[in-house]
Parts: C-alpha cells; sequence; structure tokens
C-alpha cells in the first residue's frame, strides 16, 4: 500500500516537472535544444507511473511482476533519452 502511494506520488511529481520543462518561461531560460524532448519524456515516465500505482493497488497480489515490467520499461525510456541525447 506504501508502495502504490509513493509511486502515485512520483508519477504526480514527474507529471508535473513535464509541464513546467513544456512551459516557454522554462524554455527561454534554458538554451537547451532538447528540453521539449525532455519534457515529453518526463510525462510518459509520470503517466506510466501513475497506470503502475494504479495496477498496485488494483493487482497488490502481483507487485512483483508488476515492478519488474516497470523497471524494464523504464530502462528503455532512459535507454532512448540516452540516444536522442547523443
Amino acid at each position: 500500500m506504501i508502495l502504490a502511494i509513493l509511486c502515485f506520488i512520483a508519477g504526480a511529481a514527474l507529471i508535473a516537472t513535464g509541464i513546467y520543462f513544456l512551459t516557454p518561461g522554462f524554455q527561454s531560460k534554458t538554451n537547451f535544444r532538447h528540453t521539449k524532448a525532455i519534457s515529453y519524456v518526463a510525462l510518459g515516465l509520470g503517466a506510466l507511473t501513475l497506470v503502475w500505482s494504479f495496477m498496485l493497488f488494483t493487482f497488490p497480489q502481483a507487485q512483483a511482476a508488476l515492478a519488474l515490467v516497470y523497471m524494464f520499461l523504464l530502462l528503455g525510456a532512459v535507454t532512448a533519452l540516452m540516444i536522442l541525447m547523443k
């Protein structure tokens, strides 16, 4: 139960970060050309984390399997981001 609540908070924080990175004020302060892509990745990870927290509430007996799938998806997202930043 605690894990699901923490995942919900983390998903909300990632979505808030992605929305903040999309604001014109933040993009004008940074001259980083990949800011928009990073914000979309943060939004996607936030949505994925929110879905995962909902699944933890719904299927508490499958926490280990859900965590394994989530970690593989997270690894794929980080790998894609690293390739994008290359």
